[in-house]
């Protein structure tokens, strides 16, 4: 305990948080690999699942909620679940799964938490990237680590590799080498087995959910005044400006004392990028992103309706933000809406304009028309898979609002294009299941 203590001081003092962070990390698994391995203990097996869940993603803990359903079918009572959370909102019903939490020391409470279960399962989708956050990469590279030093199962399902610091990407390359990662589009496979990792290219877990709630859907909708037969737009926005994270240990210490939580704070010792380099870009975007969407519906030859669909609650401001600039009524956001409320109304959409990579996925099986926003590889490999890379616009390219208005046109002009989606969707959710059903045999037991 005194030394967990002594460690949490100096990281509340240190001038690169992150740095030490890392270092920490190495010499626990480091650790971990000296010691004595232990055979597992009779009885389940105890899975423990380490990715975003907490937060009010939609789309993380859809991820995750399908990978419990799929290895509880795999494995039937003969397997528990165990959940990692990043925040301290509420989890959706999974069945009977143990919340854990990352308390104290980060490298100590990884080190804990694999020596209690089993195998480990990191379900993030943004898993090997810089783009939103070095010390949640770091962290959930860690689980990878440290549960191979103890000799016990590792994979990372479903994963994204993108861009990534010197710093992260020297501590994948080290750490994660004897974990399975399953990637879900070929860019990222590419580039985890340039790092010299143990990678196969599957698919994202979220294209099995079938829970959509078309009902309370529709009542929404209706409830904030669509007619049933106008053409829906869903309009899905984010600020992708205020991401990475930043770590700042001593900044959340003097909040908790005093109470004056900035409005830039994330959670525990993370913040957004400061608001007075990010709120400018971040205007600019969304003033690009209403004057194609009111171009559009001003050319329509038929009435339409949009809507605006928050993914994540961190994306509550920009959508009342977005909203406002549209006239459109109250957004429905993630947080106060149920998930399966939010896919049943993008699954209700004639057309769908996203920056958020699972709003495009989730609405693809329904048919949905769609032009993605993209910040980062995961939309552009999202639609190029799909066969229709065009749809993956640059939210950082000149003349944003030109180009979305014009993508928009041309949606209108391509028959076919949701036929095509869905038949992708489908190709999709085959690879996921049989993808499965490699997971569960190596967790079970048969690397093979």
């Amino acid at each position: 305990m005194a030394s967990a203590i002594t460690d949490l001081q100096a990281l509340m003092l240190s001038d690169d948080p992150e740095a030490d962070l890392r270092v920490a990390y190495r010499a626990r698994i480091a650790a971990a690999r000296r010691e004595t391995l232990q055979p597992r203990q009779p009885g389940p097996l105890r899975v423990l699942l380490a990715g975003y869940s907490g937060a009010c993603n939609t789309g993380a803990d859809l991820r995750t909620g399908e990978i419990i359903r799929q290895l509880r079918g795999a494995f039937g009572g003969d397997a528990t679940f165990g959940v990692v959370t990043v925040g301290d909102r509420p989890l959706p019903d999974w069945g009977p799964v143990a919340v854990e939490r990352i308390s104290g020391f980060p490298p100590d409470a990884v080190r804990d938490l694999c020596a209690r279960y089993d195998a480990v399962v990191v379900c993030e989708g943004s898993l090997f990237t810089s783009t939103f956050s070095d010390g949640l990469a770091t962290m959930l590279t860690a689980f990878l680590g440290m549960a191979t030093a103890m000799g016990k199962p590792a994979i990372a399902y479903g994963a994204e590799a993108d861009r990534m610091s010197p710093a992260v990407e020297r501590f994948v390359s080290d750490t994660a080498r004897e974990a399975l990662v399953i990637a879900r589009n070929r860019p990222s496979l590419e580039r985890l087995e340039a790092l010299g990792l143990q990678a196969e290219l599957g698919t994202d877990t979220g294209w099995s959910f079938a829970d959509a709630d078309m009902i309370a859907a529709e009542a929404a909708l209706r409830e904030r005044g669509w007619d049933g037969r106008s053409g829906l737009t869903v309009v899905c926005p984010t600020d992708p400006f205020r991401w990475p994270l930043i770590a700042d240990p001593e900044r959340a210490l003097i909040a908790s004392l005093t109470g004056n939580v900035a409005s830039e704070h994330h959670s525990g010792m993370m913040f957004f990028q400061p608001a007075e380099c990010s709120q400018d870009q971040c205007s600019a975007f969304l003033d690009d992103v209403s004057a194609a969407l009111r171009a559009e519906a001003e050319r329509s030859a038929t009435p339409r309706f949009t809507v605006v669909v928050g993914m994540e609650a961190n994306d509550q401001r920009v959508c009342h933000e977005l909203a406002e600039r549209l006239a459109a009524p109250k957004p429905v956001v993630a947080g106060i809406a149920d998930p399966r409320l939010i896919v049943g109304i993008l699954r209700s959409a004639s057309l769908l304009v996203s920056a958020r990579y699972h709003a495009v996925l989730l609405s693809m099986g329904a048919a949905v028309p769609a032009i993605g926003l993209a910040y980062d590889q995961r939309v552009p490999a999202l639609f190029a898979e799909a066969g229709h890379p065009g749809l993956a616009l640059d939210i950082r390219a000149p003349d944003l609002a030109g180009r979305l208005s014009d993508g928009l046109r041309d949606l209108a002009a391509t028959p076919g294009l949701g036929a095509d989606f869905a038949a992708f969707a489908a190709a999709q959710h085959a690879v996921q299941q049989a993808t499965g059903r490699r997971v569960a045999a190596y967790l079970g037991g048969s690397p093979d």
